[in-house]
């Protein structure tokens, strides 16, 4: 297996606001990198297929589910470094 550039922007360069549990119990609000999931691993595997085929891919699904991260990373890398070498 391996991982597509999609997910490796969103992995290295989108840090984002996560709620994490600390040693005392007490929930703290901090800025890390996300985790590591096999849906949003499988989505951009998704979208890297649909794209090398030329199709257009698109996925339906509730909030609060760790897509708004995905899709903000996809946008960010797009603004960032483009689509192709010619833009």
């Amino acid at each position: 297996m391996w991982v597509t550039g999609d997910m490796y922007w969103m992995l290295n360069y989108c840090p984002m606001h996560l709620v994490k549990k600390g040693k005392n119990g007490i929930t703290l609000r901090t800025v890390d990198f996300p985790a590591f999931w096999d849906g949003q691993f499988l989505v951009t595997h998704y979208i890297q297929q649909a794209r090398w085929n030329g199709k257009h891919g698109s996925e339906l699904a509730s909030r609060g589910k760790g897509k708004t991260s995905l899709g903000g990373a996809l946008l960010s890398k797009r603004f960032i470094l483009g689509e192709t070498s010619e833009n």
